[in-house]
């Protein structure tokens, strides 16, 4: 292998990396913000 397909595919596993954990934040955020807008319901 030469250094340009070593340094692609490194790129390619921290661009996976960077996608899949900006996913799960978000679907944190969103599971987050459902919850405590329903709490908020709740209370009124």
């Amino acid at each position: 292998m030469t250094a340009f397909e070593i340094i692609s595919i490194f790129i390619g596993i921290l661009t996976l990396l960077a996608t899949f954990g900006s996913l799960i934040v978000t679907f944190l955020a969103f599971l987050d913000k459902r919850k405590s807008s329903s709490g908020k319901r709740k209370k009124k």
